[in-house]
């Protein structure tokens, strides 16, 4: 509140595809959905009454320039993104990541298939394309490390 942000941020989901559970209590205070034409039309009347899509054009996938483009156009001057490893790579590689945080934890994990996913997956990130952080700072929460990072 004190920087002059809403108490409760705005849900925004990006999808493709329309393939999103109407019925996800996320959505039932009010979100932000956008989509393509195709997922607009997939998802007409079947999301709760306070839900605004937003239809982007450019195909079958929304490009996050787009995306991040009409949120500022909306007046969202912070955008906090929980993406997963292939919007995360699509963010990066447009150079719309400032900053990212990445959080240590001491469970061990492995995966011997290869199709197993990734911080980033779909793109190649050159070290020269602003991919290189610089560590902010550090919090720790009982065994795991939060980490913080600028982009640049």
């Amino acid at each position: 509140r004190h920087r002059g942000l809403p108490p409760t941020p705005t849900l925004v989901v990006l999808t493709g595809t329309g393939a999103i559970d109407p019925d996800h209590p996320a959505l039932a205070a009010g979100a932000l959905v956008m989509t393509t034409r195709r997922g607009a039309e997939r998802l007409r009347g079947r999301l709760p009454g306070g839900v605004t899509v937003i239809t982007l054009s450019g195909g079958d996938r929304p490009g996050p320039a787009q995306a991040v483009a009409e949120l500022r156009r909306r007046g969202h001057r912070v955008i906090l993104s929980e993406a997963g490893p292939h919007l995360f790579g699509s963010l990066l590689a447009a150079g719309l990541v400032d900053e990212f945080f990445l959080t240590q934890s001491p469970v061990l994990a492995g995966a011997a298939s290869p199709g197993a996913l990734r911080l980033i997956e779909g793109v190649s990130l050159p070290h020269h394309v602003g991919t290189q952080g610089t560590l902010l700072s550090v919090r720790r929460h009982r065994e795991h490390l939060l980490l913080r990072y600028a982009l640049g």
